[in-house]
């Protein structure tokens, strides 16, 4: 019943000057039970508002345990099936308050003891853990410039996969098909390598590539020349055949080109030409492909991503449906440029959502509250959530993409609570993810639980990295100038900014952008701070 909110903690408002001590663990145990208590040391006690988790292992034996942090005042109760002598390990994660409520802060403890004999009772000041490491999603096998010199070896493609830990479809592609066994032979011909867009070591790449939005996933030669590109993940399916279709490519995109331009290239080779350009950001020249190419199906999808053409989603609507995902949201300015066209689309689009798989019929029941009257959208965002919910696989890294795009859903749909519930799923299973933390933050601040909200997004702002810790600190800030509290938020934003690594103005990322809003943030901080 509890949910496991690892190092979900309030951190201190100001540095203190000395280390505070830390508190004493007791531990009663008989061959029945263990009992764990947590003594805070003098002037402190056990914050009422936060959780408390616990990794326990007895000779083989483990728990992974979390709950209301105040409950250690009376202790934790667990089942034991083991005798003496045995050795405990283990760690306690909890938050403690100073008695005047000035000030909150974490607290982590290493277990390790030996129970001498059947039955007794230890009260002791556990040595202090270093707080859980960050993250980092789908640490690459491969870095790019080793990836390169490989390639240059044995001649295979790149696969460069530019993703990101709080990317809802990112954490699907990698769980569905980029680490999964049962494509590994898929992909032996390739060289993976994983860019992690949050981490700054990431820049130069993805200014090479221009990859603005994620995933990206770009397949190269062996000099690193862009053969196909993809944005966005359209299930696993539609994503395995295109991945055939880039690998089977010999000639760069650039050689491609210049094959149109000698008339080299068949109808349909320039109609695919035009699709990969337009995957590529480079419509201009999709526009020059689609000038010399037929009007095959490649053809009409690039129409429909360059200009929203309505021919063009007529004609998948009618014919596609069932790779929908791949194409869909290309369609929604035109249907919203166009009722008429909604209207007349609607039908085919809501029979889809029952003839599809769960996940295809959710991003259908999304786009349609997009582009649907305000008073029908909360039903079709529910609608959405549901079905991912039916999706929901036993494997908690399959769940990791979905949980935060079904909680989105919930909140759009003004189901806070199971918005709420679904990202306490998620952060059972991975405590120290950032987006969670801060997809739960930004849900309770709507419901106006602003301490809630703030303890959430501190969370996240401490097991953030790169640019998650720009996004982390404005909403933290954003929530302290709500409350009336713009000193700490100036003071958590230049904790920030001293220490962050600013790209070159020449580079072509996203991180310019993320530091501007920090800076805008301050900004209005200041003028409340400045307001009589």
């Amino acid at each position: 019943m509890f949910a496991s909110l690892a190092a979900l903690v309030l951190m201190a408002a100001s540095a203190q000057a000395q280390e505070p001590p830390n508190p004493e663990l007791e531990l009663r145990w008989s061959p029945e039970l263990f009992e764990i208590r947590l003594h805070p040391p003098a002037g402190e006690h056990i914050s009422p508002d936060t959780e408390a988790t616990l990794v326990l292992d007895v000779a083989g034996q483990r728990w992974d345990l979390a709950g209301p942090a105040v409950d250690l005042e009376q202790g934790w109760s667990l089942p034991s099936l083991v005798g003496p002598p045995a050795v405990i390990h283990g760690s306690l994660h909890a938050a403690l308050c100073t008695d005047d409520g000035s000030q909150c802060r974490p607290v982590y403890l290493d277990m390790e003891q030996t129970l001498p004999k059947r039955r007794g009772k230890l009260r002791w000041t556990p040595a202090p853990a270093q707080p859980p490491a960050p993250e980092h999603l789908g640490a690459p096998v491969l870095g790019y410039d080793e990836a390169l010199d490989l390639s240059t070896d044995d001649g295979k493609p790149l696969l460069l996969d530019f993703s990101a830990q709080w990317c809802p479809p990112c954490q699907t592609l990698a769980a569905e098909v980029l680490h999964a066994p049962q494509h590994e032979a898929t992909l032996a011909s390739l060289h993976l390598v994983v860019l992690d867009a949050d981490d700054p070591a990431s820049w130069a790449t993805k200014d090479r590539y221009a990859v603005g939005g994620y995933p990206t996933v770009i397949v190269t030669d062996p000099e690193g020349y862009e053969l196909a590109r993809l944005t966005g993940y359209p299930g696993q399916d539609a994503f395995l055949g295109w991945l055939a279709g880039a690998a089977a490519h010999k000639d760069t995109l650039g050689a491609r080109l210049r094959a149109l331009r000698a008339a080299d290239l068949e109808l349909h080779e320039a109609a695919q030409l035009a699709l990969d350009l337009v995957r590529a950001d480079r419509p201009a020249q999709a526009w020059e492909a689609l000038a010399r190419s037929d009007d095959s199906e490649p053809a009409l999808r690039a129409i429909l991503a360059l200009e929203s053409h309505p021919d063009a989603l007529k004609w998948l609507v009618e014919h596609r449906m069932d790779d929908a995902r791949s194409w869909i949201w290309d369609g929604m300015d035109a249907m919203k440029a166009d009722p008429a066209l909604a209207t007349e689309l609607r039908p085919a689009l809501e029979a889809a959502i029952g003839t599809s798989d769960p996940e295809q019929g959710a991003e259908i029941a999304a786009l349609l509250a997009e582009i649907a009257p305000p008073d029908e959208a909360p039903a079709l965002y529910l609608q959405a959530a549901e079905l991912l919910g039916e999706a929901e696989h036993e494997d908690p890294a399959h769940n990791r993409g979905t949980w935060a795009e079904r909680a989105l859903y919930y909140e759009q749909a003004g189901r806070f609570e199971a918005a709420l519930g679904v990202l306490d799923t998620a952060i059972f299973h991975y405590p120290e993810e950032f987006g969670y933390h801060s997809s739960k933050g930004r849900v309770l601040q709507n419901l106006g639980r602003l301490d809630q909200a703030e303890v959430e997004l501190r969370t996240a702002l401490e097991h953030a990295y790169g640019d998650q810790r720009l996004r982390a600190v404005t909403r933290l800030a954003g929530i302290l100038l709500e409350e009336g509290r713009p000193d700490l938020g100036i003071e958590s934003i230049d904790a920030v900014l001293a220490d962050f690594p600013v790209p070159d103005k020449g580079l072509e990322v996203r991180t310019h952008r993320y530091i501007g809003q920090v800076e805008a943030m301050r900004g209005q901080l200041t003028a409340a701070m400045e307001t009589p």
